[in-house]
């Protein structure tokens, strides 16, 4: 089993008493990270025996099973209800076992998964397959949220509805440095591009959906048909300008709808082929921030059969972070399945390993001079440290995009994205205790 003790990773150790100490000093500090860019193959995973649908393990991410052991369900069939409507349909044709034991892939407890044995290997097709063009939006809109393109314990804001209610962001940039998916999708499916943001642009306002592309790819961009005036945003490919909240704040749309452009083709695919969502693209870094490989895995595929099928030959002492370097969750069981929301998977060596601790803060300034939006990182984290998280909004931690810079220029090795992570997760729930106290007085 693969020890994975540390709170964070990060791949390469800094001179803390060189220049960059020297920079910080004069107020120099600079921390960027490029976004990557360059496309690579994408080598396709056999399905395994099993795929597990994680239902949550926690109060604000729980699912209600909808269905039953030894149940046999089809393609499209509802598994779960999110408060009381169906939603997280069935990726394939199979045999229901229920599992209490599954890890949750984002660090929290371990919870309850639906088990599903495929039928036969064959892609399913769980709908009739619609027109993009000659449809009825309505249809189509009914579609999408048929579909589940998002499952609801990623974002439990979204209705399934995409509609003129709010812009839309399509966004052709990675999320975090070393993941290459998004530009691997758009050599690989570059001819299916244009008809994904076409229609999307039928089902919303076409001034209200914005296109995001890297600034220096912005002339390719223009060749591709969109049929609307979708607008086209260019951004500097430098991490964490393609953050949802960095998109948002772009636009100007707090309430923006950010799609990657995996999602947006995974609802082209819905609507001309009739398929539910049942694979999920990954980039395997293995070492630094260069990704190593990219592959399509099953949704509820778990992590060791990923580590098996790609050859990953780890040592105890080596860690496994599910996402990117900056903002991924150290595994503390490989048992944890992919989802929806995972778009990496990165394998630190025990020799490339760099520790977190419990040392004091030094009062340095790095992490103020590297956030984005100049919070003081070094108070949210001690506050959240002693337990003090109700302190933590006076320094603006709601307005925290969990980038995770702070961490990685921290002198003192402080696990910074951990503690601020853990104080929102407290304050969330002292906010929901509120909400059902004032529920319950009235």
């Amino acid at each position: 089993m693969v020890s994975l003790i540390h709170s964070k990773s990060h791949s390469k150790s800094r001179k803390w008493f060189g220049p960059d100490l020297v920079a910080r000093v004069l107020g120099r500090a600079h921390c960027a990270f490029s976004l990557c860019q360059s496309a690579m193959s994408i080598h396709v995973l056999d399905r395994p025996e099993w795929l597990r649908i994680f239902l949550g393990a926690q109060s604000d991410r729980m699912l209600t099973s909808a269905v039953r052991d030894a149940d046999e369900v089809k393609a499209g069939q509802f598994l779960a209800l999110w408060n009381d409507a169906p939603c997280m349909p069935s990726p394939v044709d199979g045999r229901v076992e229920m599992d209490f034991s599954t890890p949750d892939i984002r660090a929290g407890r371990a919870g309850r998964a639906i088990k599903l044995q495929p039928r036969s290997q064959a892609a399913a097709v769980a709908f009739e397959p619609l027109d993009p063009d000659s449809s009825r939006i309505e249809e189509i809109r009914e579609r999408i949220r048929m579909a589940g393109v998002f499952p609801p314990t990623l974002y439990p804001a979204w209705d399934g509805r995409i509609d003129g209610s709010r812009s839309l962001v399509i966004s052709a940039l990675d999320q975090e440095p070393g993941v290459c998916v998004s530009a691997s999708l758009m050599e690989e499916r570059k001819a299916d591009i244009g008809r994904a943001l076409r229609l999307l642009g039928r089902c919303c306002d076409p001034q209200s959906v914005f296109f995001v592309v890297p600034d220096n790819r912005k002339t390719d961009a223009y060749k591709i048909d969109l049929g609307a005036p979708i607008r086209l945003v260019a951004v500097p490919p430098v991490y964490p300008q393609a953050l949802p909240i960095s998109l948002m704040h772009r636009i100007g749309d707090p309430n923006a709808l950010i799609l990657s452009i995996e999602s947006a083709l995974a609802i082209l695919d819905c609507i001309e082929q009739g398929q539910v969502p049942s694979l999920k693209t990954l980039s395997l870094i293995r070492s630094g921030q260069e990704p190593s490989d990219v592959v399509r895995v099953h949704l509820g595929t778990s992590l060791s059969e990923i580590a098996r099928q790609c050859g990953l030959h780890l040592d105890p002492a080596d860690k496994v972070v599910a996402g990117g370097p900056m903002r991924g969750y150290a595994q503390y069981s490989l048992e944890a399945v992919v989802d929806a929301g995972i778009d990496a998977i990165t394998v630190v060596r025990a020799d490339e390993l760099v520790s977190f601790g419990n040392d004091p803060c030094i009062h340095c300034g790095a992490c103020i001079d590297v956030c984005p939006l100049r919070l003081q990182a070094q108070s949210i984290g001690r506050y959240s440290e002693f337990g003090k998280f109700e302190a933590t909004r006076q320094y603006g931690i709601e307005h925290c995009i969990e980038c995770g810079l702070c961490a990685s220029v921290c002198t003192a090795r402080r696990p910074l994205l951990q503690l601020i992570r853990l104080a929102k997760q407290q304050l969330a729930q002292t906010d929901r205790d509120a909400d059902e106290r004032r529920e319950r007085t009235r």
